[in-house]
């Protein structure tokens, strides 16, 4: 057992000196988040005039640590102009960085009793795009609202055996 145990060292000792062999390997491993983010805005459209819809809505994404971000937004708007009633409901797919993603979706105009397609970007705090009806075909809209970016998650160091944690510097072997 004892030269068992002597030959394990020794060799450790030899193999560390050009390979670390013997010493614990650390990797960064990527990770992703699920967000859920609950928003609200003015939108404003070419139809619309002075007058912005209140929109409230939810943004469901998966983020990784490179940025790229997928997910969906829902957004339900709010007709301001002369009365208050319910404007549009919209569900789109986003995809891009933590920062910029283009979307697509549909949703249904109750002013127009219509349905409608959408075509935009998404970036923090302000969105624009088109929505696409049968007729009078494209609206322009722009819209502020109160959803920054998305977080990027931070890579986790791996250590074969010990288990995920967060290192800011995963150097190979780990420092003491």
């Amino acid at each position: 057992m004892k030269k068992t145990i002597l030959g394990l060292v020794t060799g450790c000792i030899f193999a560390s000196a050009t390979t670390n062999a013997c010493l614990p390997q650390y990797s960064f491993v990527d990770r992703k988040t699920s967000q859920t983010n609950v928003y609200a805005g003015l939108n404003w459209n070419l139809e619309g005039g002075k007058t912005p819809a209140l929109v409230l809505g939810v943004f469901q994404t998966r983020v990784e640590t490179d940025g790229d971000t997928r997910g969906a937004n829902m957004a339900f708007h709010i007709n301001l102009k002369n009365k208050i009633r319910p404007g549009k409901l919209n569900v789109s797919l986003l995809k891009g960085q933590e920062d910029l993603q283009g979307e697509i979706g549909f949703g249904f105009d109750f002013l127009k009793s219509e349905p409608l397609v959408l075509l935009g970007i998404n970036a923090p705090y302000v969105s624009a795009g088109v929505n696409i009806y049968s007729n009078p075909g494209f609206v322009p809209f722009a819209q502020l609202h109160t959803k920054g970016d998305f977080h990027t998650p931070d890579k986790i160091c791996k250590d074969v055996g010990v288990g995920d944690f967060i290192l800011a510097n995963c150097t190979n072997p780990a420092p003491p």
